[in-house]
Order: C-alpha cells, then sequence, then structure tokens
C-alpha cells in the first residue's frame, strides 16, 4: 500500500526503481556447451559422423555441416547448394536480395566457389530453439533456392517483384 503511495506521489520526471527483492527475474540461461550441441545436432540430424566440434548429417534430406568453436564463441550451421559457375546472374542476385528481404537468420554465402545456406550465431549465448530455429531456416533456403529464396514463410520488408514507392510514385527501379 505505501508502494502505491509512493509512486503515485512521484514528481514528472523521477523514476521510482525497484529493489532486487522486489522483481523475480528467470536465472541466467545456461551457456551453449559442445556436449549440448551434440545432443541438439543428434535429436534432429540423422546419419550424424562428428569429429570434434564439426558435425555432418542429413536434416529433412539436406547435408549440413555444424561447427563450433568455443575459442572464437561461433557456431555455423551450413549447406552447400550449388557452384558458383553453374548460377546464372539472376539467381545471383535473386540470393542477395534475399539476404535482405526473405533469408531473414540464415544467410547465402560464399566459400571455396560453393553457394552456401548458412546459420551463425555466438555459441555461448545460443539457446536450444535458435539451434532448431537455424537449422529448420538453412534447410529451407537450400530446398528453395531457385523459387522462393526464403529460411521461412516470412518477409522482412518489401518482397522482390513489389513495387517500390518514391515521392514521385510507385517505381520498380533501384
Amino acid at each position: 500500500m505505501i508502494a502505491l503511495l509512493v509512486i503515485g506521489l512521484t514528481p514528472p520526471g523521477c523514476a521510482v526503481t525497484p529493489t532486487q527483492g522486489d522483481i523475480a527475474s528467470p536465472p541466467p540461461p545456461a551457456a551453449m556447451t559442445i556436449q549440448r550441441l551434440d545432443s541438439l545436432v543428434r535429436e534432429r540430424g540423422q546419419s550424424v559422423k562428428r569429429e570434434g566440434a564439426v558435425w555432418q548429417f542429413r536434416y529433412e534430406g539436406v547435408a549440413v555441416v555444424c561447427i563450433a568453436d568455443t575459442k572464437s564463441d561461433r557456431m555455423r550451421l551450413v549447406s552447400p547448394i550449388i557452384a558458383l559457375e553453374k548460377m546464372s546472374g539472376l539467381q545471383l542476385q535473386r540470393t542477395m536480395q534475399a539476404n535482405f528481404h526473405s533469408a531473414l537468420d540464415a544467410r547465402y554465402a560464399v566459400r571455396g566457389g560453393i553457394l552456401y545456406a548458412a546459420y551463425i550465431h555466438p555459441l555461448s549465448p545460443l539457446q536450444d530453439d535458435q539451434v532448431r530455429s537455424g537449422l529448420f531456416q538453412v534447410t529451407n533456403l537450400v530446398k528453395s533456392f531457385g523459387t522462393t529464396y526464403q529460411s521461412r514463410g516470412l518477409y522482412f520488408g518489401r518482397p522482390e517483384g513489389a513495387a517500390k514507392h518514391t515521392p514521385h510514385g510507385p517505381s520498380t527501379d533501384i
């Protein structure tokens, strides 16, 4: 009752902050470990092969590699899609547009002349649901390459093909 009166009498612009004992906060999530990551990969993946902190497996028919590095505090889920030399200019353009609008947390990336779907995240704050989401998004980027180029059924911003509005009216120019 007194707390309500104090808050009601607080002058505008002055904040009353509760003490630690007033609010119960949830404990911080445990840092991701190699052992927990191994369990998550084995829970979702098929034909899992592990060497150190590198896992090769299949998920929904898609080849995936998970790489964890505790020293750099990073984790990657990657899946090869196509050799760059086999891609058309339009396909390359669409992958870059997807990275802006429809790839969301996973991205198209290039290494060694190969286009990959990749999900990259700091290892220690990584949560179980983020690993599952990253795996889902990487496999969706692989499966949707050449069609919708999306990691989920969502778009951030204007989907490709929608008219861009400018002060002079709609335009599809960049």
